[in-house]
């Protein structure tokens, strides 16, 4: 049977097991993330910057609507003016 110091041995063994595993698994975590995890993460900003760049700020959108909504308003107003005339010839 097992004594004392056998198991206190033995408790011993299986910590400094467990801490080995665990450093090990950190250093696959490191690898891991460096070659796989963080070169996506810089395609994905990169990507993000490229997006930023291209897209009309929300400003000019907003100045675009206002035109658009005003050019509506003449438009229906020079077609009412125009049907009016034409009954008129």
């Amino acid at each position: 049977m097992l004594d004392r110091d056998d198991l206190k041995l033995l408790r011993e063994l299986l910590e400094e097991n467990r801490k080995a595993t665990v450093e090990e698994s950190n250093r696959y975590m490191d690898i891991l993330y460096e070659a796989k995890i963080e070169p996506q993460f810089r395609l994905l900003a990169e990507g993000h910057e490229t997006l930023l760049q291209t897209l009309t700020p929300k400003s000019r959108v907003e100045e675009l609507a206002d035109e658009v909504g005003f050019l509506k308003t003449v438009v229906a107003s020079l077609s009412k003016e125009l049907n009016e005339l034409k009954k008129a010839m």
